[in-house]
């Protein structure tokens, strides 16, 4: 009802023990509206004489009585009433002496006062309210981006931890290590000095064999891709980079390690892994003529293998890009196998009487220095052979053994 929004603080608090004729009048007002809602007189001098709460309760009774009295007299009766009362107290306001105006207007001012304390409390509370919940914003933000940061570190130190754990380093020698314990189970129908004669006189040529034999079928295994700069003419000079996919795989077991690094076939063939690339650069020294039919060959292919002799990848009468089958044109960058010579091969002749012919061969300049692969040693320690070994057994790769492996016959 929109009379209770108008009614009044019909209870005036005295500001002297002596009462003034305006506080008298203003109280005989409000004793004969407060009766005439229904509060006895009587209840109204008792609540007067509590000075704590007797105010605040006379002014919730005059409001209730007041909405009952509406209820049954109608809001227009109710409305005249509060009319009728802000009228009496407008005219008893011409009782008021020069003192109580005084005061009046000073309790005002105090009011105003206070008030305005209040409202700049609440604004400086609000302002603190505001800065706290930015603060508590930004810091939020904060370690968001701290946690942010924390697990990009994270997801990178896993990816080169993978990247060192599965290289091609690790690889080859994982694989040496699987081969040559298969080999140097007993046989079943082996005896026991047969079997250590074997061990002991062919573990050294053995493991030599199964060494050549791996990186002969991980180097087939490859696959790269060739981009060209722009050619300098005046200086003969063609910016070339050579680089490949390298997997980073995700695993959880030693398990699971061990079969990716064993695996013979092409790691797409497992599929939790995600991919980054290795490449060297270099100014390749070759003039026009040569630079033009080199663009024309390499723009031809968007990837090679370094299966020399596949026929898949050799076709006839026609010019193909291939890495080097001798390990001393290949490096280790962060354990991962890169060529550093590219040859440009044809094939000639008829079908059953193929001729493969070398056209041009070009040896790239790399700056940076990189281990070669000829010069990768390898000890039976480290592979954990060392049992099959009556003493620490260190060598290298078989350079002519991993040649003739990738069919040096045809260059």
């Amino acid at each position: 009802m929109f009379l209770i929004g108008l009614l009044l603080l019909l209870v005036v608090p005295t500001f002297a023990q002596q009462k003034t004729a305006y506080q008298k009048k203003v109280e005989a007002i409000e004793n004969k509206y407060l009766q005439q809602v229904g509060i006895p007189l009587s209840e109204i001098n008792r609540l007067r004489k509590d000075k704590d709460f007797g105010e605040a309760m006379l002014r919730g009774m005059f409001n209730q009585k007041l909405a009952t009295y509406s209820k049954k007299h109608g809001s227009i009766q109710a409305y005249a009433l509060i009319t009728k009362i802000a009228d009496e107290m407008k005219a008893a306001e011409k009782l008021k002496t020069p003192a109580e105006l005084k005061k009046e207007k000073e309790e005002k001012q105090r009011q105003i006062i206070q008030q305005q304390k209040r409202e700049e409390q609440e604004k400086l509370a609000k302002t603190k309210r505001e800065q706290e919940l930015q603060e508590k914003r930004l810091k939020e933000e904060q370690e968001r981006e701290t946690k942010r940061l924390e697990e990009e570190e994270a997801r990178i130190r896993k990816e080169q931890e993978s990247l060192r754990n599965t290289s091609d380093i690790a690889k080859i020698k994982a694989r040496i290590k699987d081969n040559f314990l298969k080999w140097a189970q007993k046989g079943e129908f082996e005896t026991t000095n047969e079997f250590k004669e074997r061990l002991q006189n062919n573990g050294k040529e053995k493991i030599q064999e199964i060494s050549s034999d791996i990186v002969v079928s991980i180097l087939r295994e490859l696959r790269f891709y060739i981009n060209l700069g722009k050619y300098n003419a005046d200086e003969e000079i063609y910016p070339i980079t050579i680089g490949r996919s390298i997997p980073i795989y995700s695993y959880k077991t030693e398990e699971e390690l061990h079969r990716i690094l064993t695996a013979n076939d092409d790691y797409r063939g497992y599929n939790d892994y995600t991919e980054d690339t290795i490449s060297v650069e270099s100014n390749l020294k070759i003039g026009k003529e040569e630079a033009i039919q080199l663009k024309e060959e390499i723009e031809d292919y968007t990837s090679y293998y370094n299966d020399q002799m596949s026929a898949k990848y050799i076709y006839y009468d026609t010019s193909k890009i291939f890495f080097s089958n001798d390990i001393k044109r290949w490096i280790l960058k962060d354990a991962y196998l890169l060529p550093i010579d590219i040859k440009n091969v044809a094939k000639i002749g008829g079908e059953n009487t193929p001729k493969f012919i070398i056209k041009s061969e070009y040896d790239l300049d790399i700056k940076e220095e990189y281990p070669l692969l000829s010069e990768l040693q390898f000890s039976t320690s480290e592979l954990e052979l060392s049992e099959y070994f009556p003493e620490e057994y260190t060598f290298t790769l078989d350079n002519e053994k991993i040649k003739k492996g990738l069919r040096e016959e045809y260059f």
